[in-house]
């Protein structure tokens, strides 16, 4: 829908070449895992529970579109999540998202 919501810092750990991206935020979460190679950060999957009452993903080859920067230690992972929306629970919508987070 368009709303920004500035959260806790995200809580950041990386095993190999994999970055994860957990963001909490009043009973909402944010999961994201982005591959790491060279300069670039390609979105693997991106999961989205409960943030103004969506809850859904992005899977890389599967549902869901996203894009990935690095800027210093930002992240920025934008692209078009799957799931449902509480408003309307008995239909499948796609929504727009936008992660920042400093890790």
């Amino acid at each position: 829908d368009g709303a920004t919501h500035a959260t806790r810092p995200a809580a950041c750990s990386q095993e190999q070449f994999y970055r994860t991206l957990d963001i909490r935020d009043r009973g909402g979460r944010v999961e994201a895992v982005v591959l790491l190679s060279g300069y670039r950060a390609i979105p693997e999957w991106v999961k989205i529970r409960d943030i103004d009452g969506f809850t859904g993903s992005y899977w890389k080859d599967g549902v869901g579109e996203a894009h990935a920067d690095i800027t210093n230690d930002a992240y920025t992972i934008s692209g078009s999540a799957y799931g449902i929306s509480s408003s309307n629970p008995n239909t499948v919508v796609t929504t727009a998202f936008k992660i920042t987070a400093e890790c």
